[in-house]
């Protein structure tokens, strides 16, 4: 069944739900804002089927939210990123973690775990490389050390909730 489509409406919210509302999509544009590039790496993540996730993937770039890219390490093999008009979803995100935080999740707040060095450095790599496509790669302080963990753990506690 072909869902109803909300572009018509004159309405920026139901006219970016049209675009970006079905949850995988936001799921996908997530997994981006972290890091993952490769198709497989997405359906491991998300536990997606690989016909949903062909389908949001197409969606996607067809929208301008993400673009396809050539894999360095696969010959033949297309990635993921995105575009500035992905990057430009970050804030709604975090709305949504926030308001997941306070609403949705028990007592108001995540259980976090600790985050090893593994996790640390790939959201080092993620977060240098996001700023360096914003033109922004100056600002950055440095990588993430013992006293700034807890600025990040939301991050872990989102890769773990899906």
């Amino acid at each position: 069944m072909e869902r109803k489509r909300l572009s018509g409406m004159n309405c920026n919210i139901a006219r970016s739900l049209d675009e970006v509302g079905e949850w995988w999509s936001l799921l996908i544009v997530r997994q981006c804002m972290i890091g993952t590039t490769r198709f497989d790496e997405f359906q491991r993540n998300l536990g997606i089927s690989r016909n949903v996730l062909t389908t949001r993937l197409d969606r996607l770039v067809s929208l301008g939210i993400l673009e396809r890219f050539q894999l360095q390490d696969r010959a033949n093999t297309s990635g993921y990123r995105l575009t500035a008009k992905g990057r430009g979803l970050d804030p709604v995100l975090n709305a949504l973690l926030e308001w997941g935080y306070r609403w949705v999740a028990p007592d108001g707040t995540p259980k976090l775990e600790n985050l090893d060095e593994a996790s640390l450095e790939a959201m080092n790599e993620a977060a240098n490389q996001f700023w360096a496509d914003l033109g922004l790669s100056d600002v950055l302080a440095g990588p993430v050390d013992n006293a700034s963990r807890a600025a990040v753990m939301g991050v872990e506690q989102i890769l773990k909730s899906g």
